[in-house]
């Protein structure tokens, strides 16, 4: 196979499909060449027909491949072809530069990841929403339509959506502080969307409960350098009841910077959803974005309090925290 000379005579002969399989994996030649860094190869199979995008049994791809194999040259060569989606996942759920982690090749993985986030789209949103709980009469109905629009939405957006469905208070901090650790974000944006009961609380489905404050303040300059001067920006969609009155904390507290969230109700006020369409708040927000991709944070606010209001929807509220440059997904 390394011979490229013996090689085109096959593929010239025409007696050869370029995309054969082997019967034990069900790889290609170019699934091959990938995994044994043959950027040749890869080239002269291509200029014949190859797939770029082929899948093996595992539903790998050649990138998965070149990255199994911690081949840079490769990888690089990939990642330069339009056809290639660096964002595709296998059977495991795992994209290349997750391969590549687990490997124990992370500096190739922080490599993959920063050219999807500089040229592939324009960044990550982490979407957590809680839909099923341990007690079955909590479940959100109609909250999978949120997570439909969502990923619609941003993905014509071009932004790589990542959906984190009915996670566990612990699995919920993991993946945050596996955020908080990540050295290629240009910018953090976050949805939530669970149960709450007061302005920060709300409901994993485990039925524990999380704190926004909390989360949010792992973002801080000191807790996360990363993303010091960078935008945060953090959309939740929980009812916020009742106020439960807390002991003063005297202890002093870094506040966030650069960080907004908007949130679908204000103090004291549950949030509304549709047990078909999802709720107010996602179906307005995704409505705005369709309509007007290209607008300002601050418009798309404003723009979001007339529309929940004309649907019936509760009054959003914004928290701000400077200095906060425009904002645009």
């Amino acid at each position: 196979m390394g011979d490229n000379d013996r090689l085109l005579q096959l593929l010239q002969s025409g007696g050869h499909n370029v995309n054969d399989r082997n019967p034990w994996a069900g790889g290609t030649a170019l699934h091959w060449a990938a995994r044994h860094d043959r950027v040749s190869t890869m080239a002269l199979l291509v200029d014949h027909g190859a797939d770029l995008s082929v899948r093996d049994s595992d539903n790998n791809t050649p990138l998965h491949d070149a990255a199994w194999g911690n081949n840079h040259a490769a990888v690089n060569w990939l990642l330069q072809r339009p056809e290639v989606d660096a964002t595709a996942t296998n059977k495991a759920g795992k994209t290349a530069a997750d391969v590549a982690d687990r490997r124990g090749h992370t500096q190739l993985g922080a490599m993959i990841r920063a050219r999807v986030a500089a040229g592939c789209c324009k960044g990550i949103i982490n979407v957590f929403n809680y839909i099923d709980f341990v007690n079955k009469s909590n479940k959100r109905h109609g909250a999978q339509e949120d997570t439909t629009n969502i990923r619609n939405t941003f993905t014509t957006l071009n932004y790589d959506v990542k959906i984190h469905e009915n996670f566990t208070k612990q699995q919920t901090h993991d993946k945050f502080k596996e955020l908080q650790s990540d050295q290629t974000l240009t910018s953090l944006i976050v949805i939530i969307l669970s149960h709450g009961n007061d302005r920060f609380s709300f409901m994993a489905s485990d039925e524990q409960i999380l704190d926004l404050d909390e989360l949010r303040r792992m973002f801080t300059d000191s807790s996360c350098p990363n993303l010091r001067g960078k935008p945060k920006v953090f959309l939740a969609n929980f009812c916020r009841g009742a106020r439960i009155e807390l002991v003063p904390d005297t202890v002093k507290l870094e506040p966030p910077h650069n960080t907004v969230t908007i949130h679908a109700a204000t103090e004291g006020i549950k949030a509304l959803r549709n047990v078909k369409k999802g709720s107010v708040f996602i179906m307005s927000l995704c409505k705005i974005l369709k309509d007007h991709p290209k607008w300002e944070l601050r418009q798309i606010f404003n723009e979001l309090y007339r529309q929940m209001k004309e649907e019936g929807g509760t009054t959003p509220f914004k928290e701000t925290f400077a200095p906060m440059e425009d904002f645009y997904f």
